[in-house]
């Protein structure tokens, strides 16, 4: 399934929306690397696959994020703007700062209790799977923040951007 979702909004990025900046090339990249790792926890069996379900929820804070990017720059200084960026932090800051690290926690448990049980085939997809949720973690914590300065803006806090 999220390899699935994965694979559909980076098309919808690629094709609709167009890659245009540096951003929306990690976004890519972030793509690629939520599919492979849906692909490796299939594989690898176990704990896994429920581990990169639970992973998928962290695609919630996608919601505001697209309406985000539907506003006009007028759109998103109005109050339902404000909103839609409050509430975009506040999902991103749940199901991605808090859940990410909470899932690299229960990989390590679900090593320790399955990794004699395994070939060494499904140890590397594993080992490459726990590697790119790492990747994953650390780029939500550089979205993040990115995100904590786009809220200063928002709470009035910090000068908007021109």
């Amino acid at each position: 399934m999220m390899g699935t979702y994965m694979s559909f909004d980076l098309c919808v990025n690629v094709f609709l929306i167009k890659i245009q900046t540096p951003m929306d090339r990690i976004l890519v990249v972030h793509h690629l690397v939520g599919m492979t790792g849906s692909l490796l926890c299939l594989i690898g069996g176990y704990g896994m696959l429920n581990l990169g379900m639970f992973v998928s929820m962290t695609e919630f804070s996608t919601i505001p994020l697209n309406r985000r990017n539907m506003m006009t720059k007028r759109e998103n200084t109005t109050k339902l703007g404000k909103c839609n960026n409050i509430f975009f932090a506040l999902s991103f800051t749940v199901f991605r700062v808090i859940n990410m690290p909470w899932c690299c926690y229960k990989v390590v448990v679900t090593f320790g209790s399955i990794w004699d049980k395994m070939g060494g085939f499904k140890k590397f997809c594993l080992i490459f799977g726990a590697i790119e949720v790492l990747f994953l973690t650390l780029l939500n914590y550089y979205w993040y923040y990115k995100i904590l300065i786009m809220l200063k803006r928002t709470l009035g806090y910090a000068k908007p951007l021109n």
